[in-house]
C-alpha cells in the first residue's frame, strides 16, 4: 500500500469515520456521501452505483442504477440505450474482466491506452466510452450474501491522464469498510432473499427505530398519527423478516462498522 500517499490515508480515514458517524440505517445518505467524497479523492467526473442479483452461471442482472456528477442524465440516457442495443453484452472480453469480480470484491481500472488494440476495437465498451467521453474507468465490487453485488464506478471525462494503481489501492482500501454498508443497502432495497423493498417513508421511519425514540415520538418528529406510524413499523417489520423492534435492532445493528 506504499503507492497511497500520507495525505491521502488521512482523507481515507476520515472518510470511514464519517460513514461511521452517518451510520448504516441511513444508508441513502451514508452513499451518496462515499461517492462523492471518493470522487474528489480520485478526482474524477462522474461516478455511479450499480446493484446486481447474480445468475448460477455468474452473470450480473442489473435490478437498479443510479448516478452523479457531470452531465449524469445524458449519459444515464446513453448507458441505458447502449444497454438495450447491444446483444450478448456480457459476452464482451473486457465486460468479463468486470464480470469475474462478481462474487467477491475487488477493484479493476479500465483505461483504454493499455487495452490490446484489436481487443479495444472489437469490444462494445469502445461505442460505451466514444459516446459519452469516458477516458478511463474504475470500477469497485462489493458483494452482499449468495447471490446480491453493489458495484461502485468512477469516470474521468475527457481527461488524459488515466486512473493510477494508486487509485485501484484506494478503493481496495474502501471495500474493506464496506461491508455494512453495502448490506443496509441491500436490506432496504429488499434485494436481499426473503426481502422487500421499502418505501422512502418507511427508509426514513426505520432510521429512527433504529434509535433511542419511542413510536410516539417518533410520530411527533415525523408529523404523524401514532396509528399510521405503527402501520409502518409493521410493514417494516414484515418486509425485513422480523417480529418486534429489539430484533430488527438486534440484526441491523451487527452489521455496524
Amino acid at each position: 500500500m506504499d503507492q497511497i500517499d500520507p495525505k491521502t490515508w488521512l482523507a481515507l480515514m476520515r472518510l470511514c469515520g464519517e460513514l461511521h458517524e452517518i451510520g448504516v440505517a441511513q444508508v441513502d445518505a451514508a452513499i451518496e456521501h462515499l461517492q462523492f467524497e471518493l470522487g474528489k479523492i480520485l478526482d474524477c467526473e462522474h461516478f455511479w452505483l450499480i446493484a446486481a442479483g447474480r445468475e448460477p452461471d455468474g452473470a450480473p442482472v442489473p435490478v437498479f442504477r443510479e448516478s452523479s456528477g457531470v452531465d449524469s442524465a445524458r449519459r444515464d440516457a446513453i448507458a441505458a440505450d447502449w444497454m438495450a442495443s447491444t446483444p450478448n453484452i456480457f459476452e464482451d472480453v473486457l465486460l468479463k474482466n468486470v464480470t469475474r469480480y462478481m462474487g467477491k470484491p475487488g477493484a479493476l481500472c479500465q483505461t483504454p491506452e493499455r487495452f490490446d488494440p484489436l481487443v479495444w476495437r472489437k469490444s462494445v465498451l469502445r461505442d460505451l466510452f466514444c459516446e459519452t467521453g469516458i477516458t478511463s474507468r474504475l470500477t469497485a465490487n462489493q458483494p452482499v450474501g449468495e447471490s446480491f453485488d453493489l458495484t461502485f464506478g468512477f469516470d474521468r471525462i475527457g481527461r488524459s491522464e488515466p486512473f493510477s494503481v494508486r487509485d485501484c489501492q484506494v478503493l481496495r482500501v474502501m471495500l474493506e469498510h464496506l461491508g455494512p454498508l453495502a448490506r443496509s443497502f441491500g436490506q432496504q432495497r429488499g434485494f436481499l432473499p426473503g426481502l422487500k423493498v421499502l418505501s422512502p417513508r418507511e427508509r426514513s421511519v426505520l432510521r429512527y427505530l433504529l434509535g433511542p425514540l419511542s413510536e410516539k415520538e417518533i410520530a411527533h418528529e415525523l408529523n404523524l398519527s401514532t396509528g399510521w406510524l405503527h402501520q409502518v413499523v409493521v410493514s417494516i417489520y414484515r418486509k425485513l423478516n422480523v417480529r418486534s423492534r429489539p430484533e430488527l435492532m438486534s440484526i441491523w445493528l451487527s452489521h455496524q462498522p
